[in-house]
């Protein structure tokens, strides 16, 4: 379950970030204070960005899933923010010629080692699907909030 690996301390509400940099040494930079992840964490999340872009347009909300290889990862966890303000993403799929962006104010880090790789980010795309999730998400004004929403969802409530 994703819930079970959220943390109050890896919740960020109302992150003020003006670009994907300080987002990145933002929950990155926390990530590897905890010790979740490698002092390589940070660079290899956008080395990646810029080959796969994460940014998600879902209509209502763009949604980024940042993440990078396992071997920058100690040991599982996800990030979570809602913006103050919206940072540009590529969207996923596209290509630099295409210059394809999205106005992103929902972003998942995910710092997840070994096979759970794939299996974590096929759920947390799952999850963000619903639209209800996504709002309910940007909406959360308290740390707290944002475990809750994501395990009513996956308890189905």
């Amino acid at each position: 379950m994703l819930w079970e690996i959220f943390s109050t301390d890896l919740a960020f509400v109302g992150l003020d970030v003006s670009d994907q940099k300080e987002l990145f040494e933002a929950m990155g930079g926390r990530l590897e204070e905890l010790g979740y992840v490698r002092d390589s964490f940070i660079d290899a999340v956008a080395a990646r960005e810029r080959r796969f872009p994460t940014g998600l347009d879902l209509g209502d909300a763009a949604v980024a899933i940042p993440h990078t290889d396992p071997e920058h990862v100690n040991e599982n966890a996800i990030a979570i923010a809602n913006l103050i303000h919206p940072v540009p993403f590529r969207q996923m799929g596209s290509t630099e010629e295409e210059d394809c962006w999205v106005q992103v104010k929902l972003v998942i880090m995910l710092a997840i080692s070994g096979g759970n790789y794939i299996d974590m980010l096929q759920r947390v795309i799952q999850s963000i699907q619903d639209p209800g999730v996504v709002k309910r998400l940007l909406g959360a004004r308290r740390s707290e909030e944002f475990i809750e929403i994501v395990r009513k969802k996956e308890e189905g409530q």
